[in-house]
């Protein structure tokens, strides 16, 4: 997990010997310290400030210069020191894992694991410059403990290796071909260890060291107070549904510091499965289907005003707002009613996409800030046109703002058991 520099953990111990304080910068410049270098644990960096407090800092948001400070002290130990306190998970520096990526000195200061892919990134960019993925295909496998070796003339099932550069702009996807050594240990806390061998000398790429990673958390469990504040809503789907319809889960509203937040997952109906959107973490959505329940699960919001909703074939929408609170633990249940249903047919002269907002909602959301078009693209209540004609097939009854891509906007009213048709002239 990601904490910004401004995050800091605090840290006692009954004895600790250090060496001499330096400044520490993070990765933007702006905020500096002064403090003892204490050890490196976890891919974290613990200083020891003139004050006597601790402060963990992820090592991904430091600067390069203190980076290479901390792989120096790591390589030789020669700043390390010790503590005596009684926790016995308390260790000193830990390799970090460094190789080479296309021919090329790659030292990772991200080590991050999502479900089973691992992640070593060169720095904390959402694109960072230099990656290598791994997709280990763990299925019910449990991490700790897990030991993998691959050989170069391996087939079968193996795991994935994506290896990705800005500077030169380079892609490749290893499915074979490579040589790979991973294992990992017991738990201990909320983390792994284990260590890691891979070479792939057709791209030149290698990487060996040690790593630890957060347990990968399981999004189809039910949120605990540690994801608070969340919302979690049930929905029903309806007698007809089958593999052809969609579901999608989403939320967007307005954090009490003035900031737009949303997110969505989405996938085709199923008996049972899940999907979720990892793309915000540690905001993440979650969609798990189970029998013909459907379950959302949105955790680790920030404290704000936000509009929940679940959207059925990109035409049926059903939603409610919520007000979330630091602690907040939302629970919500939704009902769908596809008896109840209209139908609008728009004839249009161009080949923008057609997306409707409730009505109701849009003149709400602009209490928040929200504009017409910004809701319109997330709700993704949406038809293609073909043959001249965009066709909302199943949508709730009500009054709508029907917006382009262009930002043409018009008011609409579906009716319950009708075809309502409009049109749309896009010619300049």
């Amino acid at each position: 997990m990601r904490y910004p520099f401004s995050f800091f953990l605090m840290i006692v111990f009954a004895f600790v010997h250090s060496v001499m304080a330096r400044e520490w910068v993070d990765r933007t410049g702006k905020y500096k310290t002064v403090a003892d270098f204490v050890r490196v644990k976890d891919n974290k960096v613990t200083l020891k400030k003139s004050d006597g407090t601790f402060v963990s800092v992820p090592i991904g948001r430091l600067s390069k210069q203190d980076q290479d400070y901390i792989r120096e002290v790591s390589k030789t130990g020669s700043a390390a020191t010790s503590d005596q306190s009684s926790d016995e998970h308390t260790s000193g520096p830990t390799d970090l894992p460094r190789g080479t990526l296309f021919d090329e000195d790659f030292e990772p200061v991200v080590v991050e694991m999502e479900g089973d892919r691992i992640t070593f990134a060169s720095d904390d960019d959402f694109f960072p410059a230099k990656s290598i993925q791994l997709f280990l295909f763990l299925g019910d496998k449990k991490l700790a403990g897990h030991k993998m070796t691959v050989r170069p003339d391996a087939r079968g099932q193996l795991p994935h290796v994506h290896l990705k550069s800005k500077k030169p702009s380079k892609t490749e996807i290893m499915f074979d071909g490579y040589s790979m050594r991973l294992t990992f240990g017991q738990k201990q806390g909320n983390t792994i260890s284990g260590t890691i061998d891979l070479k792939i000398p057709k791209h030149q790429t290698t990487l060996s060291g040690t790593l630890v990673v957060e347990e990968p958390k399981n999004y189809k469990l039910p949120p605990t107070t540690d994801d608070a504040p969340f919302i979690v809503a049930n929905l029903k789907a309806p007698p007809s549904a089958s593999d052809k319809n969609k579901i999608n889960a989403g939320y967007i509203g307005v954090s009490v510091g003035g900031k737009r937040i949303s997110n969505m997952a989405g996938t085709n109906w199923g008996e049972s499965g899940h999907v979720s959107s990892l793309s915000f973490k540690p905001r993440v959505t979650s969609v798990i289907l189970d029998n013909r329940d459907i379950t959302a699960q949105h955790i680790s919001l920030e404290p704000g005003k936000y509009f929940h909703y679940f959207v059925w074939d990109n035409s049926y929408l059903v939603g409610k707002w919520v007000d979330v609170q630091a602690d907040s633990q939302v629970k919500l249940s939704l009902k769908m009613d596809l008896a109840d249903v209209g139908s609008l047919e728009v004839e249009t002269s161009g080949d923008d996409d057609m997306k409707l907002v409730p009505l109701a909602l849009s003149e709400k959301s602009k209490e928040l800030k929200l504009s017409t078009h910004s809701l319109a693209f997330q709700l993704g209540l949406s038809a293609e046109p073909k043959d001249g004609k965009a066709i909302f097939k199943a949508a709730c009854p009500g009054k709508y703002v029907l917006v382009t891509e262009k930002g043409h906007e018009q008011i609409v009213e579906i009716k319950s058991g009708t075809i309502e048709k409009v049109k749309v002239d896009l010619q300049p």
